[in-house]
C-alpha cells in the first residue's frame, strides 16, 4: 500500500510548470559586423526584472502582448522606426527576411527593400538560422540557469 501524499501534492496532479514565452528579432548584415539591437516581445507590460528600466535602457527594444508573438503591428512599428533612422543616415538596404505570414511589409518604406525567402529555404542560406541563434540560446539558458 501507497502512503497518503497528503492534500498539497493531490493538488499538483497533473499541473504543468510555469513557462516563459519570448519572442526574438534579430537583425544584422551579411558579415555580422553592424547589428541591431534585438527585438523582444514577453507577456509582462513591465517584466519585473527590468527593474523599473525600458528595454532600451537595457540595450534592446521590448514589446508585449498576452501571448509574446509577433504581430503585423510590431513588425511594421520595428521596421518604419528603423526606416527612418537609416534615412536620417542617407542609407539603402536590402532586407533578406523569411516568409513568416507576420512579416507585413509597410507601404511607406524608403530606404529599406525587403525581399522574402522561398518557403523552406531559410536554414540554408540565413546565417542567424546557422549558429547566432543557436549560440545566443545557449548564453541564455546558461546565465538564466545561473
Amino acid at each position: 500500500m501507497l502512503p497518503d501524499r497528503g492534500l498539497a501534492d493531490k493538488q499538483h496532479v497533473g499541473l504543468k510548470g510555469k513557462k516563459v514565452q519570448l519572442t526574438y528579432l534579430f537583425a544584422a548584415n551579411a558579415d555580422g559586423s553592424k547589428k541591431l539591437p534585438p527585438l523582444i516581445i514577453g507577456k509582462a507590460y513591465k517584466p519585473r526584472a527590468f527593474k523599473n528600466k525600458t528595454g532600451e535602457q537595457l540595450g534592446f527594444i521590448y514589446w508585449n502582448n498576452a501571448k509574446a508573438w509577433m504581430t503585423a503591428m510590431i513588425y511594421q512599428e520595428w521596421l518604419l522606426d528603423w526606416d527612418e533612422k537609416l534615412r536620417r543616415e542617407g542609407r539603402k538596404i536590402l532586407l533578406l527576411q523569411d516568409n513568416f505570414s507576420r512579416h507585413v511589409i509597410p507601404d511607406t518604406l524608403t530606404n529599406i527593400h525587403i525581399e522574402n525567402f522561398e518557403p523552406n529555404l531559410t536554414t540554408h542560406v540565413q546565417s542567424n538560422d546557422q549558429g547566432i541563434i543557436h549560440c545566443f540560446k545557449a548564453h541564455y539558458r546558461a546565465k538564466f540557469i545561473h
